[in-house]
């Protein structure tokens, strides 16, 4: 059984090692990403909380190529985008 919290912070870490970026903002916001937009390959992961994670942690490690990660200040309205892509 894999638990949110634990599917949360593995993805998390996945993601933190193909962007440094994305890693310093989550260690400086308490592992907090809240309100972010995540593409996969160009298309935005959808669902609820729980199936945003899930879809995520689900992602092979060895197929991700790329994280971009392009941080929005709150005040401006958009969302902070983080964007996978993977190998073909």
């Amino acid at each position: 059984i894999t638990t949110k919290m634990y599917a949360h912070k593995q993805y998390q870490n996945k993601l933190s090692a193909f962007s440094g970026d994305y890693k310093r903002f989550l260690e400086s916001h308490q592992n907090n990403d809240e309100g972010f937009l995540y593409l996969l390959d160009g298309i935005q992961v959808q669902g609820k909380p729980e199936d945003i994670i899930y879809k995520l942690y689900k992602i092979p490690r060895d197929k991700i190529k790329d994280v971009g990660f392009n941080k929005k200040e709150a005040t401006d309205g958009s969302s902070t985008i983080v964007i996978i892509n993977t190998k073909q």
